[in-house]
């Protein structure tokens, strides 16, 4: 469990506006219980010559005084400038935990590093080396969000002294928490649709509403003709309807309960394997494959 000095100073650094690098401002240095004891020994040597009036003494007495003191300094100047970078493969959704590789990143050599990402382990970082780490994290909003606080801490150079500092790794996107059972109805109203759509269609094509930016050869002038309505061939046969996730169907819901269905219709069709369209507000994405779904993810969590 973390000391009283642990707590005081992550809650003085959550008070304070998140941050990503050390500076030597935002380290806490305090002697070690082996630091208490030289720093005592160090009080105990100089009383005894001024009391008997020794030079050598006294001298050896501040020599170990200023050595103490700069173990102080240069073990806050060990963490001075360091940084996290984060790598993530994936993509954060509220609600879902989610495991994030962190890596230090120092522009010059550092010595005994340890990371504390809250799982309680401390490895060590030597010089010119640098590790992975993992941290957990379960975002409950969405939007764009700053990873928990995670806990630097050396001991260089003689042990003397202890410094750490707190600091935000990165922020992240977070998509909305997924709404499946909202995004079940979404995609089966919207395949529905384009279904019946093209149940007159030219061939095998089935057909769905035009949207700008689209080649008008691809547009249905026989429907067009029949119905006054602009639907262009999708290429695909109506059993493998291409779905539309569009904001406009769910808008009903309220704002975040339809980007909550839309985020779950966007998760259930990459996770099957389809191809979706996506449209929300000015965003309009046409085939998105089960790859490149991180887009719409990230439009959702900027709605």
């Amino acid at each position: 469990m973390a000391g009283w000095s642990d707590r005081l100073t992550r809650f003085m650094s959550h008070r304070r506006r998140p941050y990503f690098e050390l500076s030597l401002r935002r380290v806490f240095v305090l002697p070690t219980r082996h630091g208490f004891m030289v720093a005592l020994a160090i009080f105990g040597v100089f009383a005894i010559a001024i009391r008997i009036q020794n030079n050598m003494l006294l001298l050896m007495a501040v020599a170990l005084f200023v050595l103490f003191m700069l173990s102080l300094l240069w073990a806050g100047q060990n963490l001075q400038g360091l940084r996290l970078t984060v790598r993530h493969d994936g993509r954060m959704v509220a609600g879902e935990t989610g495991v994030l590789s962190l890596q230090l990143a120092s522009e010059k050599p550092v010595y005994d590093i340890g990371i504390d990402t809250g799982a309680g382990a401390r490895p060590a970082v030597q010089a010119n080396h640098t590790a992975d780490h993992l941290l957990t994290f379960t975002p409950s909003a969405r939007g764009r969000q700053s990873l928990p606080l995670v806990r630097l801490e050396t001991r260089f150079p003689f042990g003397l002294a202890r410094a750490w500092g707190w600091i935000s790794p990165a922020k992240v996107l977070v998509a909305p928490q997924p709404d499946f059972a909202m995004a079940r109805l979404l995609i089966s109203a919207e395949t529905s649709h384009g279904m019946a759509a093209g149940g007159a269609a030219e061939g095998a094509d089935s057909l769905r509403d035009w949207m700008p930016g689209t080649p008008e050869s691809r547009i249905s002038w026989k429907r067009y003709a029949a119905t006054d309505r602009l639907l262009e061939k999708t290429g695909d046969t109506d059993g493998d309807a291409v779905p539309m996730i569009s904001y406009a169907a769910v808008a009903h819901l309220g704002h975040e309960a339809a980007l909550s269905a839309m985020c779950g219709a966007v998760l259930r069709a990459a996770r099957a394997g389809r191809s979706f369209d996506f449209q929300l507000g000015d965003i309009r994405l046409r085939q998105v494959r089960p790859q490149a779904a991180g887009g719409a993810l990230d439009a959702l969590a900027l709605a």
